[in-house]
């Protein structure tokens, strides 16, 4: 069966893997374009997960060792690598709530390694291991997961130990890699002796599959930053080796916060099960858990009537929540229509069954059943608070620490006498199984399932006196550490008459979040109204509709806040049926918010409209209707994802007309994000489809007059290579229906085309707008030299006499550039007079569209000083030689490129883009110039410049802050370094600049004022005033606030970076700037979720009336 995929709505295009979706970005070519014994819950989810499963064992075929990968990049230049740079297809984060089955499905793939490896020696195994290799394998035929192809040696990392294991080494001064943890991992399972160095030996040699697992478990407030780091230091050393390594690393989303970028990593996200995905996983269950078949189908009966009931469906959504509900159907008959009621029923059964079986140990649970129950409760509560520190992520009880429990519980009951004896008896227990609790390590008592351990918290914080619970709440509530506590602990309190009177202090403390009465970056990120939505989402309250109205109408407060993420909750949670609810919130946000609450209101409706496909609420899509934005340009930035559009035929028609009403290079970069959201292009309505872009831009090699090929290249539209149009209608823009004639012409390449082009230019008069057009080489040829109306007709006469050649002659002019390239006097043939000269055969180049660097071929230079001599007014060759210079670095030794770059030159004072390229080729020329005093002069002339076309280089870097220590009044130059240092920036490399004083002197204009603080931030020079950093950094439009919000957050355990890293992002979000609101937002909202609780303080646990932290773990793992 197919478990749902949600699409993540990382930036970036999405590939389609089966029904799992990925994450990618690629640049332009062009470079100057800028669990329990009874119920083993592991052996069931995998199977709910054929497709991901499937996916990753296909994506394991291929070779992913960087040599074989970045082949063909090698051959590229620097700067194309870097602009090139994408997600890598080996590295996969695997994101699902509680139950959802992430771990499972690493731990099946680590076996399904396992086993296909021992197959190919199956005859030196034993019976038993041989039994278990054909199990796996005929599960995963079952489940048509492929079992052939290349093999890989799987290694699977808990990360909780992990974590924990490198706490401790820290703690004694050490470091322990993740490659030198996996040896020793090794070595202790194997008792051979493995080294960290033979270790990476053994992954540049064998293929390999390494499964990180469970990131959230790893809290903020410990040591999950040194973690991060140590993942990244681990993919360095798979880098150094040469590895052929696939990397899965899993986590919930709660409180995942980007650490493994999606610039570098795919993300993919598990959906919640749907009804037929749950009963699926069912009848996969019932053989196996029930033997009669009669009783199998009675117990699949009562499942299929309870996910069709609307307030036990959401119990079903992940496959341990299935489970849970299989087992108490099997015993009970019924189904529980709450969270709280399903996870505490399954452990009063499996309580109960435990006393049912007798004995000793079934005696001791009955005897002391109370006792257990708290042991369990306060055994929850501990473990989930140790587990938020450093060094307990993998959080147990030590025998000691356990036996004190228990004994403070006894104790307390007036079980004096024989208290040792008792203590023993129960803690002897737990080293088996006790219930929820068992040493699966020795000398470890912990939960086997981290949900139930949660559960355990959860009961422990809504245990008498009531009069304190509300307080509990409140210290865990918006703590991603504690969500799922505090979600079960809402469940209780909404499903239980007993807490009846807590009903209301609990929306109470929602909006108490809200005001800011805690933080004010709870009143910011709206902490209330995110935990309101996550609650309606659970199902909470579902059968208090009083409560559900007043969590939607504080959920719904959300449409304020830059997030999408928001707007698809919102969608699945609100219930359509509240119209006298809802709508005055849609309608304020719209007609009454600012751009941010206006576009999510409007989005919103889009998603529930195309989402309530039986059109059982018409009122979205009324009101979308109604309050339709009023300009092209807003219609296509708020629809600018599918799942924003309603299957509605009105609503369609009203896109399409925006997409006539706006130019066609914006609605083709419309319709390429469209087709990037979307797993399958296919997925677009057709009817916006109305243009569509062919092949990519071709290249033409460039040859010097010895005949040998250069290293630079020219690329070109080929005359079959343009933007198919459909029929233009009338209410579209003029331009239209000229891009209309190219693609008349593209389809079929003829004179008489060409000709109608031209005509339609004539009558449409649009020769400036038709240069915005994606012209192939014909048609731009065509229009070089034609400045007004009467120029064009003389082209166009031209043209139909046969003066710019035929079909023929081009397609043989396309085939000679694709074989045999270009030499430099071919390159503009009419030397600036247009047309196609009647030569053109044998003789001439395409206007050319971009250029690249391609390494290892002849040096051009010399053919470009002679194309620019050739063509002094060209400022096409000037610009094509400056790009050349300052992307290849060579010393500078011709008298000709010297006077080009001090100026002394025929061609004319530079202006715009010339300046960039003119600046960027005098900072690559300057280690090799002979007179520096020339080139700062010139500098002088050129600064300030308005584009920074630096190739990203760390010497071109260097350079620039030579130039400027030796000229400090070149003080333009500082957001150019500035510039290129944020594109080669890494934490670990700050310092560099520390030689030079980067000081505000009177008259730096804002741009350079915020370019020296940036600089210094970036260093780590933070002064305390952090009001007048915040203003000095965004009273400049040009400061990259996305990246520096990245840069500082990233860094959390200096204090000082996240403090200013939360400053900006308010100031941002007071400000409400658009454009980085949502890097804004996240930073906030990641940093609310990562703040530790204070329960481990012992004035708030003695006022809470909760027990004592447990002590910091000496060690937490066991080397």
């Amino acid at each position: 069966m197919d478990l749902p995929i949600d699409q993540q709505p990382f930036s970036g295009f999405l590939a389609d893997f089966g029904n799992l979706v990925s994450t990618h970005s690629e640049q332009d070519e062009d470079i100057e374009l800028s669990e329990d014994d009874e119920i083993e819950f592991g052996s069931f989810i995998v199977h709910s997960h054929p497709n991901i499963l499937s996916t990753l064992m296909h994506r394991s075929f291929d070779k992913f060792d960087p040599q074989s990968w970045y082949q063909e990049e090698c051959d590229r230049s620097d700067e194309k690598r870097f602009r090139r740079r994408s997600v890598l297809p080996n590295r996969i984060v695997l994101l699902g709530g509680p139950g959802q089955g992430k771990s499972t499905i690493g731990q099946f793939l680590a076996q399904l390694c396992r086993a296909r490896l021992l197959r190919e020696t199956r005859s030196a195994q034993t019976p038993e291991i041989n039994s278990a290799i054909a199990a796996i394998l005929k599960r995963a035929a079952v489940e048509s997961i492929p079992v052939d192809g290349p093999l890989r040696y799987p290694f699977h990392v808990e990360l909780p130990r992990y974590a924990d294991a490198l706490s401790e080494a820290h703690r004694v001064d050490s470091n322990l890699s993740i490659a030198a943890y996996l040896a020793k991992q090794v070595e202790k399972a194997s008792d051979v002796g493995v080294t960290s160095a033979a270790f990476r030996r053994w992954m540049k040699e064998i293929p390999t599959v390494v499964i990180l697992d469970g990131l959230d478990e790893v809290p903020h407030s410990g040591n999950r930053t040194q973690v991060i780091l140590a993942i990244e230091e681990f993919l360095d050393t798979l880098h150094e080796e040469n590895a052929d390594s696939l990397i899965l690393a899993t986590s919930r989303p709660q409180g995942y916060q980007d650490e493994l970028s999606p610039k570098l990593w795919e993300h993919w996200n598990l959906e919640l099960l749907d009804t037929s995905d749950a009963l699926k996983l069912a009848s996969y269950a019932a053989p196996i858990l029930v033997s009669e078949e009669s009783r199998r189908d009675e117990i699949m009966t009562i499942l299929s009537e309870a996910a069709q009931e609307e307030a036990t469906a959401p119990l079903m959504s992940s496959p341990l929540q299935v489970m849970l509900l299989f087992q108490l159907v099997s015993t009970h008959n019924n189904i529980p229509k709450d969270r709280w009621t399903l996870f505490y029923r399954h452990y009063e059964t499996l309580r109960d069954r435990e006393i049912a079986k007798g004995g000793r140990n079934g005696q001791t649970i009955g005897r002391f059943r109370s006792q257990i129950d708290r042991i369990h409760y306060d055994a929850g509560y501990l473990l989930h608070l140790r587990a938020e520190g450093t060094g307990g992520a993998n959080a147990f009880f030590t025998i000691a620490e356990f036996s004190t429990l228990v004994m403070d519980h006894l104790r307390r009951d007036g079980f004096d006498d024989d208290l040792p004896r008792l203590t023993h008896e129960i803690v002897d227990l737990a080293t088996n199984r006790l219930v929820f609790l068992r040493c699966q390590v020795e000398g470890q008592v912990a939960f086997d399932v981290r949900s139930l351990q949660e559960f355990m918290a959860a009961a422990r914080l809504t245990t008498s006196p009531e009069g304190r619970i509300k307080d509990r709440l409140y210290e865990i509530a918006g703590r991603a550490h504690w969500l799922h506590v505090f979600k079960i602990a809402c469940s209780k309190i909404y499903a239980s008459n007993a807490h009846e009177a807590l009903r209301e202090p609990i929306i109470a403390l929602l909006d108490s979040l809200d005001t800011g009465d805690r933080s004010p970056n709870d009143r910011i990120v709206k902490v209330g109204a995110r935990l309101a939505l996550q609650l309606l989402t659970d199902g909470t309250a579902s059968s208090l509709p009083i409560y559900r109205r007043k969590l939607t109408v504080r959920a719904i407060k959300l449409l304020s806040v830059p997030d999408r993420d928001v707007i698809r909750s919102l969608a699945r949670a609100l219930d359509l049926s509240n119209r006298e609810i809802l709508e005055p919130f849609f309608v304020e946000a719209i007609s009454g918010g600012d751009i941010i609450s206006r576009h999510s209101a409007l989005r919103l409706l889009g998603l529930v409209s195309r989402d309530d496909q039986d059109h059982n609420f018409d009122w979205p899509s009324e009101l979308l209707a109604k309050s339709w934005p009023t300009t092209p340009s807003e219609v296509l930035e708020i629809f600018d994802e599918l799942s924003f559009i309603p299957h509605s035929r009105n609503i369609i028609d009203r896109i399409k007309t925006s997409l006539w009403q706006t130019s066609p290079a914006r609605c083709l970069a419309w319709i390429r994000d469209m087709a990037s959201d979307s797993p399958d292009e296919r997925e677009i309505p057709p009817d916006l489809l109305i243009c569509e872009p062919a092949s990519r831009q071709k290249y033409s090699n460039f040859y010097d007059k010895y005949g040998s090929r250069t290293n630079i290249s020219f690329s070109y539209v080929g005359m079959r290579s343009s933007v198919f149009v459909e029929q233009v209608p009338d209410s579209a823009l003029p331009i239209w229906r000229l891009a209309r004639s190219v693609s008349s012409f593209c389809e079929d390449p003829t004179t008489a085309s060409a000709a109608a082009f031209l005509d339609e230019m004539c009558r449409l008069d649009l020769l400036e707008e038709a240069k915005s057009l994606q012209l192939p080489w014909v048609l731009r040829a065509l229009l070089v030299n034609v400045g007004d109306v009467e120029a064009l007709r003389k082209r166009s006469d031209e043209l139909r006499a046969g003066l710019h050649g035929d079909t023929a002659a081009w397609e043989a002019a396309e085939t000679r550039w694709e074989s045999s390239g270009v030499t430099q006097l071919e390159l503009v043939p009419t030397n600036g007079e247009g047309g196609i000269p009647s030569n053109f055969i044998t003789q001439g180049a395409p206007p050319p569209t971009g250029r690249r660097i391609e390494r290892g071929y002849a040096n051009a230079l010399p053919e470009l000083l002679d194309l620019v001599e050739r063509l002094p007014t060209s400022i096409w060759a000037l610009n094509t030689l400056l790009f050349y210079i300052s992307r290849t670095d060579l010393p500078l030794d011709d008298e000709r490129a010297n006077a080009i770059l001090i100026g002394s030159s025929k061609n004319k004072a530079p202006s715009g883009q010339t300046s960039s390229w003119l600046v960027a080729a005098i900072v690559a020329a300057w280690p090799t110039a002979k007179n520096h005093e020339l080139l700062a002069d010139r500098l002088r002339e050129l600064l300030p410049i308005k584009q920074s076309l630096f190739s990203r280089s760390s010497s071109h870097l260097e350079t620039l802050l030579n130039i400027f220590s030796s000229n400090p009044d070149l003080r333009d130059l500082l957001p150019l370094i500035a510039n290129l240092y944020r594109a080669l920036y890494r934490p670990s490399e700050e310092g560099k600049l520390s030689r030079l004083e980067f000081q505000e002197v009177p008259g730096d204009r804002s741009e350079i004022s915020a370019s020296i603080m940036m600089l210094r931030i970036l260093e780590g020079d933070i002064d305390s005033n952090l009001s007048t950093i915040v203003q000095t950094l965004l009273a400049s439009e040009s400061v990259p606030v996305p990246f520096l919000l990245r840069a500082l957050a990233r860094d959390s355990e200096r204090r000082t970076r996240t403090e200013l890293a939360l400053a900006i992002a308010r100031e941002v979000l007071t400000r409400r700037k658009v454009q980085a609101s949502r890097i804004a937002y996240d930073t906030l909202s990641n940093a609310v979720d990562a703040q530790p609780v204070l329960l481990a303080q012992a004035a708030v646990a003695d006022r809470l009336e909760l027990p004592q932290a447990l002590a910091p773990p000496s060690s937490a793992v066991s080397q």
